[in-house]
């Protein structure tokens, strides 16, 4: 039953067609999670009824028996199945997400419309001074010094480390060679 589901389940209803890999393997991933699950719950609440001596143990025998690669399981299969598709997905050359406009600068990236060159050079413009401020940060400058002061091109090649010393409040900036 749960083979002939997974095969419903790769059906495009829209197009009349199998789905793509890239479009089918998310379906086996959630049927794989959700069988996962049931099982948990079936193994929780025959606990619960006070049906077993050791959850674990009739946790342990429904894994082995539905759960294990290489069983005849509807599991098994669908894993294999899905490990099939991703390599098939990764393999496989797929439609772009993005877009170019014919009459203006702009682009469409993933169903977001109209991004215009002018707003991608501001946006990575803003990713560039946020990585900038982060390693001031990471460099502990004072808010009077300046990033192109402390250039540190010139001295990163000479830092030197100690991986072995382990004692508390050595850090590479307490290596003699470094001060």
């Amino acid at each position: 039953m749960a083979v002939g589901f997974l095969a419903v389940l790769g059906i495009d209803s829209g197009k009349g067609i199998f789905k793509e890999a890239f479009h089918y393997t998310p379906s086996l991933s959630g049927f794989i999670k959700i069988a996962r699950m049931l099982v948990i719950q079936k193994a929780v609440t025959t606990a619960e009824n006070d049906h077993l001596m050791q959850p674990a143990d009739f946790l342990d025998e429904m894994r082995a028996r539905f759960m294990v690669n290489g069983t005849r399981s509807p599991l098994s299969w669908a894993s294999r199945l899905r490990l099939y598709g991703k390599k098939v997905r990764d393999l496989t050359t797929c439609l772009g997400s993005i877009s170019w406009s014919d009459d203006d600068p702009s682009v469409s990236y993933k169903g977001i419309t109209n991004l215009t060159l002018d707003a991608f050079r501001g946006f990575i413009r803003d990713q560039v001074h946020k990585a900038h401020a982060q390693l001031e940060d990471l460099l502990l400058l004072h808010p009077e010094e300046r990033r192109e002061d402390a250039d540190i091109r010139s001295w990163m090649h000479r830092v030197v480390d100690n991986p072995a010393e382990n004692s508390k409040n050595w850090n590479f900036l307490s290596h003699p060679k470094n001060i």
